[in-house]
């Protein structure tokens, strides 16, 4: 994953609020993991990118739900 995002992160701006909703279930669900590292470049990878797309997914999800 890490090497498809630093190859293909600048064309995937569509995807980016999918794969950052992916990135952020996984860490959720492997806080102890060993694979933490890992998901954290990804979304460093992602922002370098994309670092518009990235803050407006951030800001979407603090949006207050009824």
């Amino acid at each position: 994953m890490i090497s498809f995002l630093q190859m293909y992160g600048k064309d995937i701006r569509r995807d980016v609020p999918q794969i950052l909703h992916m990135l952020q279930s996984c860490m959720l669900s492997l806080q102890q993991s060993t694979f933490m590292p890992f998901l954290s470049l990804a979304v460093v990878i992602l922002i370098r990118h994309h670092p518009e797309a990235m803050l407006d997914s951030f800001l979407q999800q603090l949006e207050p739900r009824d």
